[in-house]
């Protein structure tokens, strides 16, 4: 497929910007939101999480919405998403 120059420049320039933002975004994370994403991303349950974390269940779901504001979505799916995209930003964050 061949796309003008301009279709191009746009798109890789929206590109850019989405990573840039992303790229901010994952920085303002907390170390233990940080957890509890990556937990998240490796197939957990809000209670698996508490536990593993040793906190509660609704201290879960208080990190999830902060950590969904940060990130810039809007329920667990998109997280998912997100952290299919961001997999290595995730792991250096979670240590």
């Amino acid at each position: 497929m061949w796309f003008p120059r301009t279709v191009s420049d746009k798109w890789m320039r929206e590109m850019l910007e989405t990573e840039q933002k992303n790229q901010i975004q994952s920085n303002n994370l907390t170390f233990k939101e940080s957890k509890v994403l990556h937990l998240l991303s490796s197939g957990a349950t809000c209670p698996q999480i508490a536990d593993t974390l040793f906190i509660s269940e609704a201290t879960v779901r208080v990190h999830l919405h902060k950590i969904y504001q940060k990130i810039n979505v809007k329920n667990k799916q998109k997280a998912l998403q997100w952290c299919e995209r961001n997999i290595d930003k995730l792991n250096k964050l979670a240590g």
